[in-house]
């Protein structure tokens, strides 16, 4: 660590512990702004978008090396995802979520291109003890809070 050069009443005197370092993290290693990955809010809705919505992003995603997705299917709790930024489509993990009786596996599908966001396919198998359902259009359970773009690339 270096110290941090100041002036204070025209002397110039060494100040706050410092850390030097490139793009890819944030702060300074003080206390008051600790290291961390940059990471940028491109899209932030408290009630959640329905899954036919296009979102549009703040900035673009080609930005980024990785890129956080927080959602949920079926109004259960919030899952997060972090996959790295690729060609334009991204698969979200499975999701199984119990009400008790039933358990089922969702596959949602996205693309992000620049600054568009869009859900392509959402499915959800239901799996009970005597059967299991297939329901291929399963948009309507899915909806995004939060995209954000983290680790940004130099420019």
């Amino acid at each position: 660590m270096t110290k941090e050069l100041m002036e204070i009443g025209g002397f110039i005197t060494e100040g706050a512990e410092i850390v030097n370092h490139d793009n890819t993290l944030s702060g300074n290693g003080t206390v008051d702004s600790p290291l961390g990955l940059s990471r940028t809010t491109l899209f932030e809705n408290v009630s959640g978008t329905n899954g036919n919505t296009n979102i549009t992003l703040s900035e673009s995603i080609s930005n980024f090396e990785y890129v956080q997705i927080d959602y949920t299917v079926w109004d259960d709790e919030k899952e997060t995802q972090i996959l790295p930024v690729q060609n334009s489509q991204y698969q979200l993990n499975t999701v199984w979520y119990d009400n008790g009786s039933n358990f089922y596996h969702f596959c949602d599908v996205l693309t992000i291109n620049g600054t568009s966001y869009t859900l392509i396919k959402a499915a959800f198998h239901n799996f009970n003890s005597t059967s299991v359902t297939v329901d291929g259009d399963a948009k309507k359970f899915f909806k995004t809070y939060k995209v954000i773009g983290i680790n940004r690339k130099a420019q």
